[in-house]
């Protein structure tokens, strides 16, 4: 190996790493001998530096870090509409369980005679529970306990047969999502494995590259002292493997670059934007899907309220030519107005007294 070899190795200060942004760095040095620089100026720690692939390297970093989170955000938010449905109709399935549990242990307790007088309070003497006049009132307002007119009554079961249809129409909508909102992220996911992937090979690249120089420091230090055939001859295999390694960490280098360039430039451009607008349209699909449900489920319908304060305003017009003025805020007060029997009965059990007190 030739006295006029000179290794591409950075040692790693500003000054040197600053110089050029798209070569990998050759430090500067006084001594014009390849063999005098090994022997004063080389240390196993230095690595070749390309201070254009680290800029690249950061935001790659931040970039796949953030679509980890975006991913797992969108499952996250289709697990919880999932969730949505399966919990509605668990409440609901418990809800007329306690109803039938309730009905079986008050022997009648939803007579004819109790619906005609819902507001009759119980008598010191009566053997049904509280709970149960609690109940039987909460169906006189809710429209559960009209016996005698089957058309207003709430079937519970079939509440939740409504309930499993809506969610099947938003197991399509689930379905889209997966395949429109989540799959192009998980693209990007593989993408940037991949490219993970290169980064570490680079990595052992470099650090095979810098073994490589720290033997040729100490073949050159041997030469210096005695030069015979056999260390000339492992002096050649040495330059050789180094050639190779030093090959194989530039075509590495350049990959990187040009995936990383890539890969930055498809998502900081229409990419994102197009996939948010196909995110945002799922989401009202879901949401129309849910809106749909509440306005057009039969059982859900029989809860409207037919009272609303009527405005002289446009608005929606009844059968009758009145203008009906429906807000928010009327529709909040006429359901406290009709349960507020509920939130009180509620509030005078001891036990909440008493974890108040505390």
């Amino acid at each position: 190996m030739s006295s006029s070899f000179s290794p591409l190795i950075a040692s790693g200060s500003p000054e040197e790493q600053n110089h050029d942004k798209s070569e990998i760095k050759i430090p500067k040095r006084r001594s014009s001998s390849g063999s005098h620089f090994l022997r004063q100026n080389w240390h196993s720690e230095s690595r070749l530096v390309d201070p254009h692939f680290n800029e690249q390297h950061i935001r790659f970093k931040c970039i796949f870090s953030n679509l980890k989170a975006l991913l797992q955000s969108c499952e996250n938010y289709k697990l919880s509409i999932r969730s949505f449905f399966y919990q509605t109709m668990m409440v609901t399935e418990s809800f007329r369980r306690l109803l039938d549990d309730t009905a079986l242990t008050t022997a009648g307790g939803l007579s004819g005679s109790q619906v005609s007088s819902p507001s009759s309070p119980s008598s010191p003497g009566d053997s049904n529970p509280r709970t149960v006049d609690i109940l039987r009132n909460f169906y006189l307002s809710a429209g559960l306990a009209e016996t005698l007119n089957k058309h207003n009554r709430i079937d519970i079961e079939r509440l939740n047969r409504q309930v499993s249809v809506i969610s099947k129409r938003v197991e399509n909508d689930m379905v889209f999502f997966e395949s429109s909102v989540q799959m192009p992220i998980n693209t990007l996911m593989h993408i940037c494995c991949s490219i993970s992937q290169t980064i570490r090979c680079r990595e052992q690249a470099n650090l095979e590259l810098s073994g490589l120089c720290d033997k040729m420091v100490k073949s050159q230090q041997s030469r210096s002292h005695s030069n015979t055939a056999r260390k000339i001859e492992a002096a050649n295999k040495l330059d050789k493997k180094f050639a190779l390694a030093k090959a194989k960490y530039e075509t590495l280098n350049l990959i990187l670059k040009r995936d990383l360039e890539t890969l930055l430039k498809t998502i900081s451009a229409d990419f994102m934007k197009e996939w948010f607008k196909i995110f945002y349209f799922t989401t009202l699909r879901i949401s129309y899907s849910l809106h749909y449900f509440c306005c057009n489920c039969p059982e859900f319908k029989k809860l409207q309220f037919n009272e609303y304060p009527r405005s002289s305003r446009s608005s929606p017009r009844d059968p009758n030519g009145d203008s009906i003025a429906i807000s928010m805020a009327a529709i909040l007060q006429k359901f406290k107005q009709d349960h507020y029997f509920v939130f009180h009965e509620i509030e005078n059990l001891e036990i909440v007294k008493t974890y108040n007190r505390i």
